[in-house]
Protein backbone atom coordinates (compact mmCIF):
# COMPACT_ATOMS: atom_id res chain seq x y z
CA UNK A 1 0.00 0.00 0.00
CA UNK A 2 1.12 3.30 -0.96
CA UNK A 3 1.27 6.16 1.74
CA UNK A 4 -1.12 8.02 -0.81
CA UNK A 5 -3.58 4.57 -0.44
CA UNK A 6 -3.08 5.14 3.00
CA UNK A 7 -4.74 8.55 3.03
CA UNK A 8 -7.30 7.66 1.21
CA UNK A 9 -8.23 5.38 3.31
CA UNK A 10 -8.09 7.38 6.67
CA UNK A 11 -10.31 9.84 4.45
CA UNK A 12 -12.82 7.43 4.01
CA UNK A 13 -13.16 6.15 7.41
CA UNK A 14 -13.35 9.99 8.95
CA UNK A 15 -16.41 10.39 6.17
CA UNK A 16 -17.51 6.84 7.06
CA UNK A 17 -17.38 7.82 10.92
CA UNK A 18 -19.04 11.39 10.49
CA UNK A 19 -22.27 12.40 11.03
CA UNK A 20 -24.19 14.06 8.49
CA UNK A 21 -26.80 17.41 8.26
CA UNK A 22 -29.89 15.61 7.79
CA UNK A 23 -31.43 18.48 5.70
CA UNK A 24 -28.68 18.38 3.28
CA UNK A 25 -26.27 15.34 3.90
CA UNK A 26 -23.50 18.13 4.97
CA UNK A 27 -20.69 16.02 6.92
CA UNK A 28 -19.07 17.31 10.46
CA UNK A 29 -15.34 17.38 10.57
CA UNK A 30 -14.07 16.77 13.50
CA UNK A 31 -11.09 19.32 14.36
CA UNK A 32 -9.03 16.35 15.08
CA UNK A 33 -9.73 14.72 12.11
CA UNK A 34 -8.99 17.82 9.74
CA UNK A 35 -5.58 17.86 12.02
CA UNK A 36 -4.85 14.56 11.23
CA UNK A 37 -5.68 14.24 7.48
CA UNK A 38 -3.48 17.02 7.00
CA UNK A 39 -0.55 15.80 8.93
CA UNK A 40 -0.98 12.99 6.73
CA UNK A 41 -0.96 15.09 3.42
CA UNK A 42 1.89 17.50 4.35
CA UNK A 43 4.25 13.99 4.62
CA UNK A 44 2.85 13.15 1.56
CA UNK A 45 3.62 16.48 0.01
CA UNK A 46 7.16 16.94 1.84
CA UNK A 47 8.37 13.43 3.31
CA UNK A 48 11.82 14.80 3.84
CA UNK A 49 10.46 17.28 6.67
CA UNK A 50 8.67 16.51 10.12
CA UNK A 51 5.43 18.36 10.29
CA UNK A 52 3.95 18.95 14.20
CA UNK A 53 0.32 19.42 13.67
CA UNK A 54 -1.96 19.71 16.72
CA UNK A 55 -5.54 20.63 17.43
CA UNK A 56 -6.78 22.55 20.28
CA UNK A 57 -10.32 23.22 21.26
CA UNK A 58 -11.62 25.58 23.45
CA UNK A 59 -15.57 27.15 24.25
CA UNK A 60 -15.75 29.52 20.91
CA UNK A 61 -14.04 26.97 18.78
CA UNK A 62 -11.16 25.45 17.75
CA UNK A 63 -7.92 25.21 15.74
CA UNK A 64 -4.95 23.98 14.49
CA UNK A 65 -1.15 24.53 14.53
CA UNK A 66 1.20 23.81 12.33
CA UNK A 67 5.34 23.71 12.77
CA UNK A 68 8.41 22.75 11.27
CA UNK A 69 12.08 23.39 10.83
CA UNK A 70 13.68 24.15 7.47
CA UNK A 71 11.51 22.58 4.57
CA UNK A 72 9.29 24.36 2.65
CA UNK A 73 8.40 28.57 2.99
CA UNK A 74 5.57 29.22 5.48
CA UNK A 75 3.51 30.96 2.35
CA UNK A 76 3.25 27.81 0.68
CA UNK A 77 2.38 25.71 3.78
CA UNK A 78 -0.16 28.71 4.69
CA UNK A 79 -1.86 28.52 1.26
CA UNK A 80 -2.15 24.79 1.34
CA UNK A 81 -3.79 24.59 5.28
CA UNK A 82 -5.95 27.72 3.98
CA UNK A 83 -8.49 25.18 2.36
CA UNK A 84 -8.86 23.18 5.56
CA UNK A 85 -10.12 26.25 7.41
CA UNK A 86 -13.61 26.58 8.00
CA UNK A 87 -13.83 30.48 9.15
CA UNK A 88 -12.39 33.59 8.33
CA UNK A 89 -12.45 36.68 10.19
CA UNK A 90 -13.15 39.77 8.96
CA UNK A 91 -11.10 42.55 10.76
CA UNK A 92 -12.97 45.90 9.59
CA UNK A 93 -15.93 44.70 11.10
CA UNK A 94 -14.37 42.35 14.45
CA UNK A 95 -16.85 39.66 12.65
CA UNK A 96 -16.19 35.60 12.20
CA UNK A 97 -18.07 34.10 9.20
CA UNK A 98 -18.27 30.64 8.77
CA UNK A 99 -16.96 28.64 5.56
CA UNK A 100 -17.55 25.08 4.03
CA UNK A 101 -15.06 22.94 2.29
CA UNK A 102 -14.29 20.37 0.05
CA UNK A 103 -12.77 17.08 1.16
CA UNK A 104 -11.33 14.78 -1.61
CA UNK A 105 -10.60 11.25 -1.70
CA UNK A 106 -6.67 12.03 -1.50
CA UNK A 107 -6.85 14.33 1.32
CA UNK A 108 -6.63 17.53 -0.14
CA UNK A 109 -9.34 20.48 1.04
CA UNK A 110 -10.13 23.62 -1.06
CA UNK A 111 -13.09 26.34 0.30
CA UNK A 112 -16.27 25.61 -1.21
CA UNK A 113 -18.14 28.22 0.37
CA UNK A 114 -17.22 31.82 2.58
CA UNK A 115 -20.31 33.85 4.11
CA UNK A 116 -19.86 37.13 2.97
CA UNK A 117 -19.58 40.13 4.88
CA UNK A 118 -20.25 42.81 2.71
CA UNK A 119 -24.07 42.91 3.94
CA UNK A 120 -22.37 43.76 7.14
CA UNK A 121 -20.00 46.71 5.73
CA UNK A 122 -17.44 44.09 6.10
CA UNK A 123 -14.61 43.13 3.25
CA UNK A 124 -15.37 39.81 3.03
CA UNK A 125 -17.09 38.89 0.00
CA UNK A 126 -19.18 35.63 -0.53
CA UNK A 127 -17.51 32.97 -2.10
CA UNK A 128 -18.94 29.79 -4.45
CA UNK A 129 -16.75 26.78 -5.69
CA UNK A 130 -17.84 23.70 -7.30
CA UNK A 131 -16.55 20.50 -6.17
CA UNK A 132 -12.49 20.76 -7.18
CA UNK A 133 -12.19 16.74 -8.26
CA UNK A 134 -14.75 13.48 -8.57
CA UNK A 135 -16.20 12.52 -4.91
CA UNK A 136 -15.24 15.81 -3.08
CA UNK A 137 -17.48 15.73 0.07
CA UNK A 138 -19.12 19.25 1.23
CA UNK A 139 -17.73 19.82 5.15
CA UNK A 140 -18.35 21.93 7.78
CA UNK A 141 -17.46 22.63 11.04
CA UNK A 142 -13.56 21.47 11.49
CA UNK A 143 -10.94 23.77 12.29
CA UNK A 144 -11.87 27.14 12.54
CA UNK A 145 -8.21 28.62 12.68
CA UNK A 146 -4.95 27.37 11.44
CA UNK A 147 -1.43 29.13 11.61
CA UNK A 148 1.72 27.97 10.79
CA UNK A 149 5.01 28.45 11.45
CA UNK A 150 8.59 27.68 10.52
CA UNK A 151 12.06 27.74 12.50
CA UNK A 152 15.19 27.27 11.00
CA UNK A 153 18.32 25.11 12.46
CA UNK A 154 21.77 26.00 13.14
CA UNK A 155 22.87 24.86 10.09
CA UNK A 156 20.24 26.26 7.72
CA UNK A 157 20.52 29.84 9.11
CA UNK A 158 24.20 30.11 9.20
CA UNK A 159 24.20 28.70 5.83
CA UNK A 160 21.11 31.40 4.75
CA UNK A 161 23.49 34.61 6.45
CA UNK A 162 27.09 33.36 4.91
CA UNK A 163 25.00 33.42 1.42
CA UNK A 164 23.03 36.57 2.09
CA UNK A 165 26.86 38.57 2.64
CA UNK A 166 27.66 37.37 -0.52
CA UNK A 167 24.35 37.89 -2.23
CA UNK A 168 23.93 41.86 -0.94
CA UNK A 169 27.16 44.45 -1.98
CA UNK A 170 25.10 46.83 1.01
CA UNK A 171 26.80 44.16 3.82
CA UNK A 172 30.60 44.60 2.46
CA UNK A 173 31.28 46.99 5.59
CA UNK A 174 29.19 45.34 7.94
CA UNK A 175 30.33 42.91 11.05
CA UNK A 176 28.52 38.99 10.17
CA UNK A 177 26.74 38.66 13.20
CA UNK A 178 26.98 35.26 14.95
CA UNK A 179 24.62 32.16 14.88
CA UNK A 180 24.64 30.70 17.87
CA UNK A 181 22.18 26.95 18.26
CA UNK A 182 19.72 27.14 21.03
CA UNK A 183 17.43 24.46 22.93
CA UNK A 184 13.46 25.18 23.52
CA UNK A 185 11.44 23.90 26.44
CA UNK A 186 10.99 20.47 24.16
CA UNK A 187 14.77 20.20 23.52
CA UNK A 188 14.73 21.17 20.12
CA UNK A 189 17.66 22.84 18.87
CA UNK A 190 17.20 25.80 16.38
CA UNK A 191 19.51 28.93 14.75
CA UNK A 192 19.72 32.37 16.49
CA UNK A 193 21.49 35.52 15.20
CA UNK A 194 23.73 37.42 18.21
CA UNK A 195 25.70 40.18 17.96
CA UNK A 196 23.43 42.25 15.07
CA UNK A 197 24.78 45.65 15.11
CA UNK A 198 21.99 47.95 14.76
CA UNK A 199 22.20 49.42 11.39
CA UNK A 200 19.73 49.79 8.68
CA UNK A 201 20.44 48.45 4.99
CA UNK A 202 18.18 50.73 2.56
CA UNK A 203 14.67 51.11 4.79
CA UNK A 204 15.59 47.58 6.97
CA UNK A 205 17.31 46.94 10.07
CA UNK A 206 19.93 44.30 9.29
CA UNK A 207 18.23 41.92 11.65
CA UNK A 208 15.18 42.21 10.23
CA UNK A 209 16.58 42.08 6.95
CA UNK A 210 18.98 38.87 7.85
CA UNK A 211 15.86 36.62 8.70
CA UNK A 212 14.05 38.06 5.75
CA UNK A 213 16.45 36.66 3.68
CA UNK A 214 16.49 33.30 5.46
CA UNK A 215 13.28 32.75 5.15
CA UNK A 216 12.71 33.69 1.55
CA UNK A 217 14.50 29.80 0.77
CA UNK A 218 12.44 26.49 0.20
CA UNK A 219 15.00 24.27 1.91
CA UNK A 220 13.30 21.42 0.85
CA UNK A 221 14.16 21.63 -2.45
CA UNK A 222 17.91 20.66 -3.48
CA UNK A 223 19.88 22.85 -3.75
CA UNK A 224 18.03 25.59 -1.68
CA UNK A 225 15.31 27.38 -3.86
CA UNK A 226 15.02 30.94 -3.26
CA UNK A 227 10.82 31.22 -3.87
CA UNK A 228 9.99 34.88 -3.02
CA UNK A 229 11.16 37.80 -0.84
CA UNK A 230 10.12 39.04 2.84
CA UNK A 231 10.72 42.13 4.39
CA UNK A 232 11.72 43.71 1.01
CA UNK A 233 14.37 41.22 0.43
Amino acid sequence: MTYLDKIKKTVKAVIEKSSRCESDGELYLDTADVSKILKMRLKYLYPDTKFSVTSSKYSTGSSISIHWQDGPIADVIHDLARGYQLKRFDGMIDMETICKGWLCPDGTMETAHIQGTTDSRGTIDEYIADPPCPGAVLCYGGAGYISASRDLSYSTLKWAIDKAFTYYAELKEVSKPVVEEKENYKGKTYGLLRNVQAVQIGNRWLEQMLYGFAECFDYSKDPYEKIGEVNGW
